[in-house]
C-alpha cells in the first residue's frame, strides 16, 4: 500500500513538472532566451516535444525515488525543490536580460534590478513548488 502511495505522489508531482517544463519552454520561445537549460526544454514548433518530456520524466522519477529511499519524504521535497529551483531561476534570469523585458519595465532601470526583481520571482515560483510538495507529502502521509 505504500508503494502507491509513494508512486502516486512522486507522479502528481512529475505532472507539475511537465506543465512547468511547457510553460518555462513557452516563456522561452516568448523572450527568445537561450541557455544549455533551456535548450533541453521541449520545443513545441518544430515538434520535439516528447523526448525531452520523457528524458526528463525518466530522471525525475529516479531521483525522487532514490532520494525517497534515502532521505524518505523529505527526499522527494528537496527533489521537487532542487528541479524547479534550477529550472525557474535559469529562466528567470536569462528573462531579466532579454530585450522584450527591458523594453517593458523600462531601459532607465539598472540590470542589477532587473536581475533581483526576476530573481524574486523565481524564488515565489519555487516556493510555490516547494510549498506544494510538502502539502502532497504530508497529505499522503508518508
Amino acid at each position: 500500500m505504500t508503494i502507491n502511495i509513494i508512486i502516486t505522489t512522486i507522479f502528481i508531482c512529475l505532472f507539475f513538472h511537465l506543465l512547468l517544463l511547457t510553460v518555462l519552454s513557452l516563456v522561452a520561445e516568448a523572450f527568445k532566451i537561450d541557455s544549455f537549460i533551456i535548450r533541453l526544454l521541449p520545443k513545441f514548433k518544430k515538434g520535439h516535444y516528447l523526448f525531452p518530456f520523457f528524458i526528463y520524466s525518466f530522471i525525475f522519477i529516479l531521483f525522487s525515488m532514490l532520494m525517497f529511499f534515502l532521505k524518505g519524504s523529505l527526499g522527494i521535497q528537496v527533489i521537487n525543490f532542487v528541479f524547479s529551483f534550477i529550472l525557474l531561476l535559469e529562466v528567470c534570469l536569462k528573462v531579466s536580460k532579454s530585450e522584450r523585458f527591458i523594453n517593458w519595465i523600462g531601459e532607465s532601470l539598472e540590470e542589477s534590478l532587473r536581475v533581483f526583481i526576476m530573481f524574486i520571482v523565481g524564488l515565489n515560483c519555487s516556493y510555490f513548488f516547494s510549498r506544494f510538495t510538502y502539502h502532497l507529502v504530508n497529505s499522503q502521509v508518508l
